[in-house]
């Protein structure tokens, strides 16, 4: 879960309507993002390959603004302050957002976004572990292979499980990154 609390850069701006608006800019633009690219994922299956293309081609245009947003907030650091960044806004998501996104479904018997905040806050623990663990072998410069649950988002280093230790989704739902 990405964190926007940071703005030191932005706030040497002075102007706080601009760096509310930079951080608008960048929800938007990341979210446009990830909806263009599962749009393509559909035109794909669909039959439609130079839409999905176009999806693709403009989830990337989005990428660029939702990048010259964050430059502009001061939120591109080195390699190790940026691990740092991500592994305290994993915590914070697993330990405030998502407990507090889990009682609000609850109280609304919301049990499908109940489930999803559940897995997403477990996963949100993994991913803070291999934050960590690559901060401190951040000298080894190790080249890993990760493998993402597209049920629920865990990760996991090396070889896929062969099932998911939060969703049970067996292997084959594990997409390779390197």
């Amino acid at each position: 879960m990405a964190d926007m609390n940071t703005t030191e850069g932005a706030e040497e701006m002075g102007n706080r309507r601009t760096v509310d608006n930079l951080k608008t800019t960048y929800a938007g633009e990341a979210k446009a993002v990830v909806r263009n690219r599962l749009f393509a994922g559909i035109a794909d299956s669909e039959g439609y390959p130079q839409i999905a293309r176009l999806f693709r081609a403009v989830a990337e245009a989005e990428c660029v603004h939702a990048k010259n947003a964050l430059v502009m907030l001061g939120e591109m650091k080195g390699t190790e302050e940026n691990l740092r960044f991500a592994f305290e806004s994993e915590i914070r998501a697993k330990n405030t957002h998502y407990p507090e996104f889990i009682r609000q479904a609850e109280e609304e018997e919301d049990s499908k976004a109940s489930l999803m905040f559940s897995r997403a806050r477990d996963v949100e623990e993994r991913h803070g572990q291999l934050y960590r663990s690559a901060l401190d072998s951040l000298v080894r410069e190790e080249l890993m292979v990760y493998h993402v649950c597209q049920v629920c988002g865990y990760l996991e280093e090396n070889k896929a499980p062969d099932a998911c230790p939060i969703c049970m989704a067996t292997r084959e739902h594990f997409q390779e990154v390197s």
